[in-house]
């Protein structure tokens, strides 16, 4: 009988540990595709861009061109020559349907500059091309990216899948938050960084890549009350080398995670909740996980001007947008929530990253477009990219 039971405690610490998707590595396999990847220091053409991290994969650079995706169309910015336009090589291109090389065939966004080729995924192919828009050929296969916020890193030899896929069942929806791990240019059977099954299908997530480790979070519902809106928030590292899945950290509360930054000394994440019994009022506060001490800090919170509804983090800064039907009014803090700048962007704002040169926002309302904001005076925008009449 104690033989028994013993096998049973032994079957549940298991499931357990399967609920929570950690993992280990008991044989020390190194899982690094190239020596040159065993550092944490940053390695340009093969790791995530960390200036443009807010973008989630949205939005890349190589030398002084920038390319995005502006509603199913990869478009590029040349800083040099200060020349936008349709990236397609292709001579005597239209520029009008699936045949031209700069149609991207889908509504995710999602185009990574990687070792000198662009690439960007579409439905469960990943397509690359040249950077001056020839050469376009289908890369690879993936499995099938049904379902939300799908998202796509290459990083070091290996491309990344994230997906929320959802399920209805007794009438409710529920949810699973799935990481997949290929090796680029390989078909191969995935490996399953992360799965986790959730009550609701109202899950946010923010990845972002450092060195050989993956931290993401996520936030998950624990009821569908708008103006509670309780989350479960858990953060986790992924160790590129070795394979091991470990959390951070956990809480509950009712913020969700509307930022993420990694610096070499922690993770930096943006957190917001909106009063919906105060018209139009928002609050925000900082919370840090420091790498030294395993913690996270949890820094003063401040409410947001009236009517300042989104706020996005990017390299030492806080954007806070107020979104009206044709504009966006924003305004820059510091990380100590000090005003330093405001302006208006055409549209509906969501950032993307930074750099030298500005600070640089997606327009999300009506038309499609890259603005960015001057970085030697934040009071000043323009839009580097514009997709119209697409």
């Amino acid at each position: 009988m104690k033989r028994v039971y013993a096998c049973l405690m032994l079957l549940l610490m298991l499931s357990s540990m399967m609920g929570c998707s950690s993992t280990t590595n008991p044989e020390n396999e190194n899982y690094l595709l190239d020596e040159k990847f065993d550092t944490e220091a940053y390695l340009p053409g093969y790791d995530m861009q960390p200036a443009f991290q807010s973008a989630d994969g949205q939005f890349c650079s190589e030398g002084s061109v920038y390319y995005t995706i502006l509603n199913s169309w990869i478009f590029y910015y040349d800083r040099e020559s200060d020349t936008s336009g349709i990236l397609c090589g292709k001579p005597e291109c239209a520029h009008k349907d699936a045949s031209c090389n700069a149609y991207a065939g889908n509504m995710m966004g999602c185009i990574q500059v990687y070792d000198g080729k662009l690439y960007w995924l579409s439905g469960s192919t990943l397509y690359r091309m040249d950077l001056d828009g020839t050469n376009r050929e289908v890369f690879q296969k993936v499995e099938a990216m049904n379902g939300l916020s799908p998202q796509f890193y290459i990083h070091r030899g290996y491309l990344y899948t994230c997906l929320v896929g959802f399920q209805v069942t007794s009438a409710e929806a529920q949810g699973t938050m799935e990481i997949k791990r290929y090796p680029l240019g390989e078909e191969a059977e995935p490996v399953i960084v992360f799965h986790k099954e959730y009550p609701y299908n109202n899950i946010w997530y923010k990845c972002r890549f450092s060195g050989n480790s993956m931290y993401f979070m996520i936030d998950d519902a624990q009821d569908l009350d708008v103006e509670s809106m309780m989350q479960h928030r858990e953060l986790y590292e992924y160790h590129l080398k070795t394979g091991e899945l470990e959390q951070l950290w956990s809480l509950e509360e009712n913020w969700t995670v509307y930022g993420m930054e990694v610096t070499e000394e922690g993770v930096y994440v943006l957190n917001l909740r909106t009063d919906y019994n105060v018209t139009d009022r928002s609050h925000i506060y900082l919370s840090y996980f420091d790498f030294r001490q395993r913690e996270m800090i949890r820094y003063e919170e401040i409410a947001l001007d009236e009517g300042y509804m989104g706020a996005n983090l990017v390299d030492g800064y806080i954007l806070a947008f107020r979104y009206d039907e044709d504009k966006t009014e924003y305004q820059v803090y510091d990380l100590n929530y000090q005003n330093v700048a405001e302006g208006v962007v055409d549209g509906g704002a969501n950032a993307m990253g930074i750099d030298e040169y500005g600070i640089y926002t997606q327009n999300i309302h009506q038309k499609f477009s890259i603005a960015e904001i001057s970085r030697s005076d934040m009071h000043q925008s323009r839009n580097i990219m514009e997709n119209e009449a697409m």
